[in-house]
């Protein structure tokens, strides 16, 4: 019974120690698996800092080159409204000149007319008098020949009488 019961410890310390082995080897896989799962999640931490790092600069040049365009598109605005404002202008402008070069068109137009006229009435005037003139040397030759033949015709009838 005693060699029973010194082989009974035996096999009790050699559970016992089995235990501690298994224990210890538990014990040291949970702190292996649990460094690894540290590091893991330290790695992980640290990517996902990095990404919302990145993410933010990201964010953050998008942000500006929003902010540029925004600008872009309000200078543009602002030229194409000076254009726009500098066009009308030019066209008032031009409108104007058009409109001043059409009244001395016409104005030198109805200056032309008004001396054409003058000149047509001058040549009238001159016609008119020449035609006066031709017909009063007409009428003064007519009127000699009709004196002319009444002398004849009294002389005549003097001379049958």
């Amino acid at each position: 019974v005693l060699a029973l019961d010194k082989q009974c410890e035996t096999q009790m310390s050699r559970v016992e120690e089995l235990h501690q082995l298994v224990a210890d080897g538990w014990a040291d896989t949970l702190r292996t698996q649990g460094a690894a799962l540290a590091e893991l999640q330290a790695g992980i931490e640290e990517a996902v800092e990095e990404r919302e790092a990145r993410s933010n600069k990201v964010s953050a040049k998008l942000a500006a080159r929003c902010e540029d365009l925004h600008g872009s598109v309000s200078d543009l605005a602002d030229v194409s409204q000076g254009y726009a404002e500098a066009s009308h202008e030019y066209l008032q402008q031009e409108m104007s000149k058009f409109h001043n070069d059409l009244d001395e068109q016409a104005a030198s137009s109805e200056s032309r007319a008004r001396k054409e006229l003058m000149q047509m009435r001058g040549n009238l005037c001159e016609e008119l008098e020449s035609a006066e003139q031709w017909a009063q040397t007409e009428l003064g030759k007519l009127r000699g020949d009709l004196l002319e033949q009444l002398g004849v015709a009294e002389q005549q009838a003097d001379g049958g009488l």
